[in-house]
């Protein structure tokens, strides 16, 4: 009686083993699916703030050429008026 008892203990203890290992086998997966999604997302934000980042260095780089020609602008202007004979 005893032994059967423990066959019996032991026939659970299997069934629940396998049970652990399919749902923790079940949640690899869907871990790894995950994995591949973020994967997939953060690659999609790397290209998309990329492309951002290289619109706004060329709005920065032309406002500071046209920065750069206001002040020649303002600094020749009165010397070229020293020049110029006033009426």
């Amino acid at each position: 009686m005893a032994a059967e008892s423990t066959d019996v203990r032991l026939a659970r203890l299997e069934g629940a083993f396998e049970q652990i290992s399919l749902r923790l086998s079940a949640i690899e997966s869907r871990l790894e699916q995950m994995d591949t999604r973020l994967d997939g997302r953060i690659s999609r934000l790397e290209v998309e703030l990329g492309g951002r980042v290289t619109r706004l260095e060329g709005k920065v780089e032309r406002q500071f050429y046209w920065m750069i020609g206001l002040i020649i602008i303002a600094i020749l202007v009165p010397i070229g008026l020293r020049f110029v004979p006033l009426p």
